[in-house]
């Protein structure tokens, strides 16, 4: 099922239709759905389309299997080169359309790092003719991509567009599984977040235990590997990605000198390396309070993709364990309590933030919020610090946000008062407080201050 990808689609409709050659770059890590968008795009297209997988071997044998795939579309001879190929397809489009798809165009640099430039000469030779070829350059490398973009490339400037693919937001990936309950979107977009690849496993018909363990869990799950597959793809030293992210996860550290004293990595150095590469990736992050945006020693790492999180706390380092142990018991003794009561509630809070993110755009809030991050307090009156994990601000000032996801004990007014009066005690300047709240008891009630359920965010 395809859903979502609206902007995405759009844009390369507009570059099918144009009369003239465009180059499109197509990039986001793996998983994302870079294939799925592309053949959703070229359905209905009335044109020769090549499309063409490059593979992590040598040029030569890259060059033989587009060649086998141009000679059954126009039952054409071999060609020995890149530039003899798009010479051949450039010359073909000036009589018909032409889309040409490159899935994996880092695959081809990493052998030869000279195949940037065959491609720009071919761009350049035959951009101001009545050549039609489009050509998708489309990538998971994520750096390598955008590189490509970059002042520094051969290819700087002959892209025509360019689309970075990211996961899907809550409200779109739970249109996967619109038959779920408001409780089970949840929870499933808490394991695996906004990447369609995962949300396609989930059968509808099963319970959220039953899709863990058939998912995950049981011996040769599907997504078992899943992890490292997606590291050993791009980082070589896999050992120290491992330690970095069971730290940050698993651990629950989120701190450069934290995270680095607790792995056994030998400096600080190869820490910020491996982070580095990380954020590359798209698979962490960094943040800095909102408020004090220049302090390094308030910088906060966390992982962004859900099912690492999912992984590095319930499977990593487990395999013996899990090999001995039943799944459902697995799953009751050694996932459920902490998934409900820490892993849940942190992926409700980025659903409330993607919310506020979503209403801003659609300019229903007033005044409109210039930015959205975490809060850093130094109350030194109270004498007490620490964190506020949502907060916005606008024009006017700041206000905080309580996420509350309610899976044993009932939310009452007593304890949303309890909240408000603690925030009261705080030196902080906050000029509101809102509540976003879950309690999948369904009650209701009425307090003096904003809030939001989960009707009102979906």
């Amino acid at each position: 099922m395809f859903v979502g990808r609206n902007e995405e689609l759009n844009l390369l409709k507009e570059a099918y239709n144009t009369n003239k050659s465009e180059s499109i770059c197509i990039y986001g890590r793996r998983r994302i759905g870079k294939s799925e968008l592309i053949k959703q795009s070229i359905k209905n297209e009335k044109c020769n389309i090549i499309a063409f997988d490059a593979k992590d071997t040598s040029i030569d044998d890259n060059v033989e299997s587009l060649s086998s795939i141009v000679e059954r579309v126009y039952q054409y001879g071999k060609f020995l080169s890149f530039e003899k190929i798009l010479a051949f397809l450039y010359e073909q489009s000036s009589k018909h359309k032409v889309i040409l798809i490159i899935d994996e165009f880092p695959y081809l640099i990493k052998q030869n790092r000279g195949i940037i430039s065959v491609f720009k000469n071919a761009i350049d030779k035959y951009k101001n003719t009545n050549a039609n070829l489009k050509i998708i350059f489309s990538g998971s490398f994520i750096d390598v991509m955008k590189d490509l973009l970059s002042h520094d490339s051969p290819l700087y400037g002959r892209f025509t567009y360019r689309i970075h693919l990211k996961q899907l937001d809550y409200l779109t990936i739970s249109k996967m599984y619109s038959n779920c309950s408001n409780l089970d979107k949840v929870l499933y977009y808490s394991v695996f977040g906004g990447v369609p690849h995962y949300a396609t496993f989930i059968n509808q018909n099963l319970t959220f235990k039953e899709n863990i363990i058939n998912i995950v869990l049981q011996s040769n799950a599907i997504l078992m590997d899943e992890a490292e597959i997606i590291l050993g793809s791009e980082i070589n030293k896999l050992s120290g990605a491992n330690m970095v992210l069971s730290a940050i996860s698993g651990k629950n550290k989120h701190k450069h000198a934290e995270i680095f004293s607790n792995t056994s990595l030998n400096s600080a150095p190869s820490l910020s390396n491996v982070l580095n590469a990380l954020i590359k990736m798209e698979l962490v992050s960094k943040t800095t309070p909102i408020n004090d945006k220049n302090n390094d020693k308030k910088t906060l790492y966390y992982i962004d993709d859900n099912f690492l999180i999912f992984y590095y706390n319930f499977l990593f380092g487990k395999s013996s364990f899990r090999m001995i142990t039943a799944p459902s018991e697995y799953y009751e003794t050694q996932i459920k309590d902490k998934f409900f009561n820490h892993i849940v509630p942190k992926a409700f809070e980025e659903i409330c933030k993607q919310f506020l993110i979503s209403q801003n755009k659609l300019k229903r809030i007033k005044p409109p919020l210039i930015e959205i991050g975490t809060y850093w307090y130094d109350d030194h009156i109270n004498k007490v610090n620490g964190q506020i994990d949502i907060v916005s601000r606008d024009a006017t000032g700041y206000i905080g946000y309580e996420c509350k996801f309610n899976k044993y004990s009932n939310i009452n007014i007593e304890k949303i008062t309890h909240q408000i009066n603690n925030y009261k005690k705080l030196n902080i300047p906050l000029k509101d407080i809102v509540f976003f709240l879950f309690d999948i008891n369904k009650k209701e009630w009425t307090i003096n201050n904003k809030y939001y359920t989960i009707k009102d965010l979906y």
